[in-house]
């Protein structure tokens, strides 16, 4: 058996093991959800309404004082909302719940899966929506308020953009420039406590969307995004699924040009509150991409952690991560990670999470040590501005190059600003280095990258269900290889309809 059959049987048995286990998660969530939604039907009709007057939070609201569990992650470095923020067309890891500035409904020359869309919807409600963005009332008020909650709906939404961009292809000797029409649409049911994700919810989401361009319609596309979020609490455990598939066709700085592909991001987490303090936290992850023309990769891990709360407000704990990474034409890799993590919600005004710690990657007989990082801080000093830090350092394979990986070290700034309750103004810019490195003997690389970007947004609400964006984005990638570099310019308007 050659070396290449050994590293394809490893990754269909880790693979097969991590989507037997997912598959479980999946079945006891679905069934634990039904049982509930005919629990609460019967429950609802011998029910007798909650006094108006009554000061009591939600009982189903833990009262230990420890801030929600974050949300899974879609990539294998962290679970917290700031790994790999959107920096570019090419970085579709974002989480579902927790980032509340949508770039697809403000950027229709995109293509529908650079955010989740389910994400975008809540971008779109906490950003322009009247009535569904207002700051939290006390904590009884909020109790008494999910109580009146609707347990489920089902939200249905489409948009309709057009933009031009100058530089279609990211190319620096081609430069094409066209207009760029998009008609999107999707469907989402929701059940149980998705909005404070502290209780059990089970989200399901589907959109779908065309992107047609003028004069280059050999282009167009028609691309998915498809996820399924739930959280099952029982007890002291919690367990937190997140499964996404999205097809798209879209420009990757990595490769230089449009190109075809499919990603399938799947986690599945436990949590076990181990004292009103401590939490002890494992979680097992994989990540496929499939691309048309360039190199697949498939990568499979696990993670294990703690948390302690050693105030109301700082959270800290140590995590530890094991991971395969399988690159086609490239050297079977293992990564192992230690990080230390820290959390601070100092008010509603202010909250910082990051992680750091140190990465050891192996392949073939060479080993490699890395530092890798993650942060995310957001900072609201008056009612209807925010500002919002992202940061991160990670290990990334290439798709376009043979035994190279590159480090991606970026970090993206924005700055919100709402005006007259239907104004929204948005101010972002980023930067990332990608450093490639080579994996492989006789594998010379001398490629780095800098990329940078600003994306200005206003943004109106015309009513609840429809609102109005316009936007404009300057891009500039400088690579040593002269091929890879490029600038573009893109502006366009997108008209959402929600309900």
């Amino acid at each position: 058996m050659n070396e290449q059959s050994i590293k394809d049987a490893i990754s269909t048995v880790i693979w097969a093991g991590t989507t037997a286990l997912e598959f479980i998660g999946i079945l006891l969530l679905v069934s634990t959800v039904a049982v509930l939604a005919i629990c609460d039907v019967a429950y609802a009709q011998t029910e007798a309404p909650l006094p108006e007057q009554s000061p009591d939070p939600s009982p189903g609201i833990r009262e230990t004082g420890r801030p929600p569990a974050p949300v899974l992650s879609v990539n294998g470095t962290d679970a917290s909302p700031e790994d790999r923020p959107v920096l570019s067309v090419d970085q579709t890891e974002t989480n579902l719940f927790e980032t509340d500035k949508p770039v697809l409904f403000v950027d229709p020359s995109v293509p529908p899966a650079e955010q989740s869309l389910l994400e975008q919807r809540e971008g779109v409600s906490a950003e322009t929506v009247l009535d569904e963005g207002a700051a939290p009332e006390s904590e009884p008020s909020r109790g008494k308020e999910l109580e009146r909650q609707k347990k489920w709906r089902i939200p249905l939404r489409s948009r309709v953009g057009i933009a031009y961009d100058d530089n279609i292809f990211v190319s620096n000797t081609n430069r094409v420039g066209d207009t760029i029409l998009t008609v999107a649409g999707g469907i989402s049911f929701i059940y149980g406590d998705w909005r404070s994700r502290t209780e059990n919810f089970l989200v399901a989401d589907y959109e779908a969307g065309g992107t047609f361009y003028v004069r280059n319609s050999e282009q167009d596309s028609f691309n998915q995004v498809a996820t399924l979020v739930g959280q099952y609490r029982v007890q002291r455990l919690t367990t937190q699924l997140r499964s996404q598939y999205l097809y798209l066709r879209d420009a990757v700085r990595d490769v230089g040009e449009l190109t075809t592909r499919t990603l399938i991001n799947d986690s599945l987490r436990f949590i076990y509150d181990l004292s009103g303090k401590t939490e002890l936290t494992a979680e097992g992850f994989a990540n496929i991409t499939i691309y048309q023309s360039f190199f697949n990769s498939y990568e499979f891990g696990a993670k294990a952690g703690a948390n302690y709360l050693i105030t109301q407000k700082v959270t800290i704990g140590p995590e530890v991560v094991i991971g395969f990474l399988n690159v086609v034409e490239s050297p079977f890799q293992i990564y192992q990670q230690i990080r230390a993590r820290a959390t601070y919600n100092a008010t509603g005004k202010v909250s910082f999470e990051g992680s750091a710690g140190v990465q050891f990657l192996q392949f073939d007989s060479e080993n490699k040590t890395f530092f890798v990082f993650s942060l995310a801080a957001n900072y609201q000093p008056f009612d209807g501005t925010e500002i919002t830090l992202r940061g991160y350092r990670n290990i990334v394979g290439s798709a376009a190059l043979e035994s190279q990986d590159f480090i991606a070290t970026g970090i993206e700034l924005a700055f919100t600003q709402r005006f007259f309750q239907r104004f929204n103004v948005t101010v972002a810019t980023g930067y990332e280095n990608d450093e490639y490195i080579a994996i492989a003997e006789d594998t010379n690389t001398d490629r780095v990258d800098n990329y940078i970007f600003i994306r200005p947004t206003i943004a109106f609400a015309f009513t609840k269900w429809a609102s109005v964006s316009v936007f404009y984005e300057y891009r500039n990638n400088f690579s040593t290889e002269s091929q890879l570099a490029f600038y573009d310019n893109r502006a366009g308007a997108a008209l959402t309809f929600q309900f």
